[in-house]
Parts: C-alpha cells; sequence; structure tokens
C-alpha cells in the first residue's frame, strides 16, 4: 500500500477535500474522493489488478494515483469556475456592481 495524496482547495472559504489512496495489492484499487464538509461529493475508482505481478509495480500505481488525483482537482476546478462565470453571468444581468462584486471575490 502506497502512500496518498491529500489537498484542500478553497473557493469563497468554503474548503474542498480531495482524497486519493491506495487499497493495497490485496484489493488493488486505487480510490480518490471529493469531500466538503465531510460528506462525498464525488468518488473515482480504479482496479490495477492487471499491474500485479509487474517488476516496477510501485511506480506504476504511484502513476495511477496521480493522475487520477490529479483529474480530480481538475473537476474540481471546472466546477468552480462555471459556478464563478454563472455568478458573473448573474452579476451582468442585474445591472448593480455595487450588489454582485462581493461575490466575484
Amino acid at each position: 500500500m502506497l502512500v496518498g495524496y491529500n489537498n484542500n482547495i478553497t473557493y469563497k472559504g468554503k474548503v474542498y477535500h480531495v482524497q486519493t489512496e491506495d487499497s493495497g495489492l490485496n484489493n488493488p484499487i486505487i480510490v480518490t474522493l471529493l469531500y466538503f464538509k465531510g460528506t462525498i461529493l464525488a468518488s473515482k475508482k480504479i482496479s490495477y489488478s492487471h499491474l500485479i505481478g509487474i517488476k516496477d509495480i510501485k511506480k506504476s500505481v504511484r502513476e495511477l494515483m496521480q493522475e487520477q488525483h490529479k483529474a480530480m482537482l481538475k473537476e474540481l476546478n471546472t466546477l468552480l469556475t462555471e459556478k464563478k462565470r454563472r455568478e458573473k453571468k448573474k452579476w451582468l444581468s442585474q445591472g448593480s456592481s455595487e450588489q454582485a462584486l462581493p461575490s466575484l471575490k
């Protein structure tokens, strides 16, 4: 079992946590979870049973973990960017910069 990855992403005072872990050779699965306030918002799982027995399995599993963790971070960034775009659009449709500017910070 390899040590996993953990990242906190803060958006407008809200902290999202992304965690990736290896379940080990007895259960060759990599799991990535996206949390908000302890609630799982999204998950990704991948099996690496096809790698059992290869020479550099640790290196291969580490690469899979990195790829999966980065993919979840990218998806979260895309969602937050889309949310920011929707908020900006709402702000522009309201026509009042004083009301909407705080929501864009």
